[in-house]
């Protein structure tokens, strides 16, 4: 069993349903939290979907964040071809960043 931790993914959410991670084949993930900054002076509501390996993603958080909050959520168990994705409804204005550790799957 091999597993390697840390950062997983960052960037920033926009206005589009944009794929945050997407759990490798032959990995199993576990993301330890996700956590979202809204570095906007207003408001901003941010969506997280799970998207399980060819099912349908299903909203897993959906929260108004007040300028300077943050969502933190987690921990999430993933499987081969399971993916986090997100939106926000403003672009470009919260920060995003996954932690945790992939283990190889023998």
């Amino acid at each position: 069993m091999t597993l390697a931790a840390g950062s997983l993914a960052d960037g920033q959410l926009t206005l589009a349903d944009t794929l945050l991670y997407l759990c490798p084949i032959m990995y199993r993930t576990v993301v330890n939290q996700v956590v979202c900054y809204n570095g906007h002076a207003l408001p901003v509501v941010v969506t997280l979907w799970l998207k399980r390996s060819g099912g349908t993603a299903r909203v897993i958080a959906k929260v108004t964040l007040d300028a300077g909050d943050e969502l933190v959520y987690g921990p999430i168990e993933l499987s081969q071809g399971d993916s986090i994705r997100g939106l926000a409804d403003v672009t470009l204005m919260v920060d995003y960043a996954l932690t945790g550790y992939q283990e190889v799957i023998v």
